[in-house]
């Protein structure tokens, strides 16, 4: 199935070699949740870094539009170099996933959910990764992971 694939190229080198930190900080079965409720045909991912799950979703979801946005230039293909918080292009999505995995301040995590949620596809999800303490008060969350779905 589409999740035991999910964790099968999770704890495994990508081609590039390296792993995402999607296993390491627990958000695998949150993901896996996600996946079995929706059909999952795009994805925009903000916060790159070094491009792994950029590849990972690409090997999930092989059929799906993954774009990931990054403030530093990604070193992967496909890939937008821009500051999330601020319009860009190709931000308009429709989007079914939106992934923040940016810089983890409360002010941009704040600001790029504003500029990004009306492109949120209805029945879509905005996770939020590594939720800092001071917007847990405000978002409901799961430790450091929050999942909101557009109803």
């Amino acid at each position: 199935t589409k999740t035991n694939r999910l964790e099968r190229i999770n704890t495994r080198p990508n081609r590039e070699g390296g792993l995402t930190d999607k296993i390491k900080h627990g958000y695998l079965p949150f993901y896996k949740t996600i996946f079995k409720e929706k059909e999952i045909k795009s994805v925009l991912e903000i916060g790159v870094q070094k491009g792994y799950s950029i590849l990972l979703w690409r090997e999930m979801l092989p059929d799906a539009k993954i774009v990931g946005v990054d403030i530093n230039e990604p070193p992967v293909s496909g890939c937008i170099c821009a500051d999330a918080t601020k319009t860009f292009p190709g931000m308009e999505g429709p989007w079914d996933l939106i992934i923040d995995d940016g810089s983890h301040l409360y002010k941009d995590i704040v600001a790029s959910f504003k500029l990004l949620w009306p492109y949120l596809n209805k029945g879509g999800y905005y996770v939020i990764e590594d939720v800092p303490r001071e917007l847990k008060k405000e978002v409901p969350s799961r430790d450091m992971f929050t999942i909101i779905k557009k109803t």
